[in-house]
């Protein structure tokens, strides 16, 4: 009876990524040679590219970026507003610095 008990019980645990290729952030994709692409969809448009990345990380955080830029604050995104992994979020990449 706890197996059953167990198997009813919702889960927690992020499940892996289904597609081959997919990652566990939006709009990010993983190259087969092992740089990750990202693009989003426009609403009443096709895809637009945003570029290939080193990481999974700073790809994601390349979508959030875009998605607030062409939607509301709202829009559905990798990290909250200013978040992400602290490593990619304090990295400058084309961006104002000063």
């Amino acid at each position: 009876m706890m197996n059953n008990a167990a198997a009813a019980a919702p889960r927690d645990v992020a499940q892996p990524p289904k597609k081959r290729g997919s990652t566990q952030y939006r709009g990010v994709r993983k190259r087969k040679w092992g740089r990750f692409a990202v693009e989003i969809t426009v609403p009443g448009e096709k895809r637009m590219w945003l570029g290939t990345y080193d990481t999974a990380e700073e790809a994601a955080i390349v979508y959030d970026r875009a998605a607030r830029r062409l939607g509301s604050p709202e829009s559905k995104c990798n990290f909250p507003i200013g978040g992400g992994p602290s490593e990619v979020a304090t990295s400058s990449h084309g961006g104002d610095s000063s």
